[in-house]
């Protein structure tokens, strides 16, 4: 295998060199030179008359070329002239859009300047038309005020003095006794003296008449002021061993060379503190009533406040034990002017008794040291949050209410939860008066009740929502929001028949001492105040447990002085 493999190569060799030897002669003979040089020249010419065509095309297409591009740049001179006009134009006319712009922008400017102080200009007159409405509101709140269960006077009301009608709706009826009620004749007191009057001669000369033994009479009452004065006489006495003098000792309380019992300090004392009489009134009408015997001086009258107080002590606390432990009290505070200066005066009344106590100022500090501190009750009282800090229990007082609410009704014609809720509060108070007090109350018409309550006042937050009130007139609304968080408070009196619904009791006392005050005008002291306080509280505390002012307050008078 390898001989023949060497042989095919060597072969493969011989060949290859026969063609190059045969190349290698042609080139030595030139002939290949020739033939190739004769190609070369005519490719030369070809190439050379292709060029020169080549060369008429290019300077033709040179030419048209130029000509194309003078004319282009013709075109584009011609386009780029009318796009400058039209690019002028467009600039003159964006400048003159931009003035345009630009004085309407100004304009605008000055119309939205114009346009926000006509709008300040109406808010601020809305404002004050809010503003004045409100006043009115308020003015009008103030006219038609209901001062008939106040202590004010008629002065008060108003320039016009115009009556409104008050809380207690008239019945219609003619005044005075009413058919069905019992008659209440006059009280008949026993003769002191009888004067038999004589027979006409006529009557006992005509045969016609004659006597049935009934006796007719008729009482003559007279008064007259009646002055005992009792004069007690000793002898006196001389130690013959130093001269002392001596005489029997007069009875107790005789000290000054006239001294009045206590039925003279009782008439005086009630005179000034029940009557609301001044002092020197008082001496006046003792001196003239008595026909010059009684000529008391005014400061013995003025002090008879702090004695009665000093030696009625025990009475005032009996009345705090009975206040402790009553099952309701009913509570208020009053103003006083001491010396110029606003104080206040507590009024407390439960259990059948009354206190008075002055106080220097309102709220806890005011409370302190009083029944009222650590009582355990229902408190009645009207809406003053710190009450709500004693008592176990509250009812407010649904009168107050009642008023808030009329003027509602006078003062936000547009609403109508208030005339509702008015007219519920009433029918509460008269179901409430009818029940009978030994009766348990009927759960299903408290239910009802409770439920009409509801919907007054979610149709007051309604009304509220869509009508704002004003700063000027928020009695109303006040009254509502008051109504829904202190839901039990109000109502209360529907479940417990011992929890009276208002507090009318206090306002009663408020005004006996409002009287005192308004004739007293201005307290000197603090002290005096206390003791006024104390005064007119017994005498409402007698009157409340129905005894005889007059012989309980002779009996408190006739006691010893208590020693300091």
């Amino acid at each position: 295998m390898t001989i023949r493999a060497d042989f095919e190569h060597v072969s493969a060799l011989q060949y290859k060199l026969r063609a190059f030897q045969h190349r290698i002669d042609e080139l030595e003979s030139g002939e290949a030179y020739t033939e190739l040089e004769s190609k070369l020249c005519a490719a030369e010419k070809r190439h050379l008359a292709k060029t020169r065509h080549l060369e008429g095309e290019l300077g033709r297409s040179e030419r048209l070329n130029a000509k194309m591009r003078k004319r282009w740049f013709e075109v584009f001179e011609t386009v780029e002239r009318e796009c400058n006009e039209k690019v002028g134009r467009a600039e003159s006319q964006t400048k003159r859009m931009q003035e345009r712009t630009w004085r309407a922008e100004c304009a605008l400017d000055a119309a939205r300047d114009a346009s926000s102080a006509q709008a300040g200009l109406m808010r601020e007159l809305e404002q004050r038309l809010a503003e004045a409405e409100g006043m009115i509101a308020k003015l009008t709140a103030q006219v038609n005020r209901d001062f008939e269960n106040s202590s004010l006077p008629s002065s008060a009301q108003g320039p016009a003095r115009k009556r409104v009608p008050n809380t207690r709706a008239s019945s219609g009826l003619r005044p005075g006794a009413q058919t069905g009620h019992p008659h209440h004749p006059r009280k008949c007191p026993k003769a002191t003296r009888i004067v038999d009057i004589a027979d006409p001669e006529d009557y006992e000369r005509n045969p016609d008449l004659y006597r049935t033994g009934n006796v007719l009479s008729k009482l003559l009452i007279s008064a007259h002021v009646a002055v005992d004065v009792i004069e007690y006489q000793a002898s006196e006495w001389r130690r013959r061993s130093n001269g002392a003098r001596l005489h029997t000792p007069f009875p107790q309380g005789l000290r000054d060379e006239v001294t009045y019992d206590g039925s003279v300090k009782t008439l005086a004392f009630l005179l000034a503190n029940e009557c609301c009489t001044s002092a020197g009134k008082v001496k006046c009408f003792l001196r003239e009533a008595s026909g010059g015997v009684l000529d008391v001086s005014t400061g013995m009258i003025n002090g008879l406040a702090r004695e009665f107080s000093l030696k009625s002590e025990a009475e005032k606390a009996q009345a705090v034990q009975a206040l402790m432990s009553a099952s309701v009290m009913h509570a208020d505070f009053t103003g006083a002017n001491v010396g110029g200066q606003n104080k206040q005066v507590l009024i407390l009344a439960g259990g059948s008794r009354t206190m008075m106590l002055a106080r220097e100022s309102k709220g806890h500090k005011g409370i302190k040291g009083t029944p009222l501190e650590n009582y355990v009750g229902c408190a009645v009282h009207d809406h003053d949050k710190t009450f709500y800090s004693y008592g176990l229990t509250h009812q407010e007082c649904m009168q107050h209410n009642i008023r808030y609410l009329t003027g509602s009704v006078q003062n936000e014609p547009d609403l109508t939860w208030n005339t509702g809720m008015l007219d519920l509060i009433r029918e509460m108070l008269h179901w409430r008066k009818q029940q009978p007090p030994e009766t348990v109350p009927d759960p299903d018409a408290i239910a009802e009740f409770e439920r009409r309550y509801d919907e007054h006042l979610e149709l007051a937050t309604t009304e509220y929502k869509n009508n704002p009130p004003t700063k000027y007139c928020r009695d109303g609304y006040n009254l509502s929001v008051r109504l829904q968080s202190y839901r039990e408070s109000e109502l209360r009196f529907l479940h417990d028949r011992q929890v009276p619904p208002d507090n009318s009791l206090c306002e009663r006392l408020a005004r006996v001492f409002k009287r005192k005050m308004h004739q007293a005008i201005v307290f000197r002291s603090f002290e005096s105040l206390s003791y006024i306080c104390d005064a007119i509280g017994k005498i409402n505390d007698m009157r409340t447990l129905g005894k005889d002012v007059f012989a309980e307050t002779n009996v408190v008078f006739d006691r010893a002085m208590p020693t300091a």
